[in-house]
């Protein structure tokens, strides 16, 4: 961190570890009816702060459990107004608002089936951004509809994304 506070830097992580058991009345008899592990189902690495009071970024980076790396996040910020700020890079969407819950913020391990399945996940391109003291909304253009996620939808259908939120 600068001295004056205007640059900051800041690296950060966490990973999440699921322990499972399962019994089974009919394994096969070649297999055990008792099965357990640990398993791996995210880790996260990041780096975020400021260039100026103006100037935000955050780079995220996603490793799963077979040790690869991918990138999640890369974004900049422009703060030009005190409740305005223009995003842009790799980002989430402003969509349903288990998109905008951190995995570090869940409950439970992970995501509902729903959102896993129809979640646009990051995008590239330009969010605007208003937070008021009651209400706050969205609007970006991005590359199309699924953005990075490449396991549902035909990602050939739509070059351009505009999505919205207002929440009151």
């Amino acid at each position: 961190k600068s001295e004056d506070g205007e640059f900051q830097l800041n690296f950060g992580g966490y990973t999440q570890i699921r322990y499972t058991m399962n019994w089974r009345d009919d394994a096969p008899s070649d297999e055990d009816d008792f099965a357990r592990d640990f398993s791996v189902q995210r880790t996260r690495l990041f780096i975020t702060g400021n260039y100026t009071d103006a100037l935000d970024y955050m780079l995220r980076f996603n490793v799963n459990d077979s040790s690869d790396v991918d990138l999640h996040s890369a974004w900049g910020q422009w703060n030009f107004a005190s409740n305005w700020n223009v995003r842009f890079g790799l980002f989430g969407e402003a969509m349903s608002r288990e998109d905008w819950a951190n995995p570090q913020d869940l409950l439970g391990i992970d995501y509902s089936n729903n959102d896993s399945t129809f979640g646009i996940g990051s995008s590239i391109g330009a969010q605007l951004h208003y937070t008021g003291t009651r209400q706050r909304w969205w609007a970006s253009l991005s590359n199309g509809a699924f953005g990075t996620q490449n396991t549902f939808g035909n990602l050939d259908v739509a070059d351009l994304l505009f999505t919205g939120r207002w929440e009151y």
